[in-house]
């Protein structure tokens, strides 16, 4: 599992101060997430703390705690 030093690192993503509400519902996708300079940590946090809702522009319930395949990749890299 990754440490984060804290979750300082939301604060520098492009949904940071935006209602939250919306990335819970799955049938609309943000558009916030394509260009996130936060995005590695985002997806990979949500799959390690087997998050529910939007997060990194992929919907995650907590049965998909794995996560889509390609995560790994993001995890060797870090």
């Amino acid at each position: 599992m990754l440490e984060f030093e804290g979750l300082e690192w939301k604060l520098q993503g492009n949904c940071s101060g935006k209602d939250t509400e919306r990335f819970f519902d799955s049938s609309v996708q943000p558009s916030d997430c394509s260009d996130c300079p936060v995005w590695n940590n985002c997806i990979i946090y949500a799959v390690e703390h087997n998050e529910n809702g939007w997060w990194a522009g992929h919907w995650f319930e907590y049965k998909d705690s794995e996560g889509p395949d390609w995560v790994e990749e993001f995890r060797l890299g870090r």
